[in-house]
């Protein structure tokens, strides 16, 4: 088992690694789940994983500054229909469920983990993803060489010639006679 100290540091990492990283709603889950994945790679308890996750939502929520901002942006752009503190609240909600959730996909409370990483047999695939991409790809018809119908090749005069003549005029002017 891992100590608490590179528990810890790998936190700490992580944590400065989140300034750099993108922090939108999009991304909640992948960020909490690069540093629970990361724990969980290095063998880390839940008793210690536990310790420490509500430490890692604190970091991943906004500022005052910027939760305020964020709502004053909104109400600029159109009507909000909650209150600066009721919006703030469930920004923080939201961040909080997410970090929870993704949490226990990597860590259950009876101490059995319930990711089991496949062993990647295809490059960076595992056999399950390999199957469902080759089942994919069998799904789309099989050309057969014979059965591509042989073209002439065009030359560029021909392709310009039936441009310049489509501008023509139909009526034959003689300047001669102008």
């Amino acid at each position: 088992m891992i100590n608490r100290k590179v528990v810890k540091l790998i936190l700490e990492k992580w944590i400065a690694d989140l300034a750099n990283k993108d922090r939108t709603i999009n991304n909640v889950a992948n960020n909490f789940d690069e540093l629970f994945s990361e724990w969980y790679h290095a063998g880390i308890s839940f008793e210690d994983a536990y310790a420490l996750v509500e430490v890692a939502i604190k970091a991943h929520l906004p500022s005052a500054h910027m939760a305020r901002s964020t709502y004053r942006l909104l109400k600029s752009k159109g009507p909000v229909y909650k209150t600066e503190p009721e919006f703030i609240a469930d920004w923080n909600k939201s961040i909080r469920d997410t970090g929870l959730q993704v949490f226990y996909n990597y860590f259950q409370i009876d101490g059995e983990n319930p990711v089991q990483p496949e062993k990647k047999n295809y490059g960076n695939m595992s056999t399950a993803e390999y199957l469902k991409q080759r089942r994919y790809a069998d799904s789309f018809p099989a050309i057969k060489p014979e059965d591509i119908p042989d073209f002439e090749p065009i030359e560029e005069d021909d392709i310009f010639d039936d441009i310049l003549d489509d501008e023509k005029p139909d009526v034959d002017v003689n300047l001669d006679e102008v």
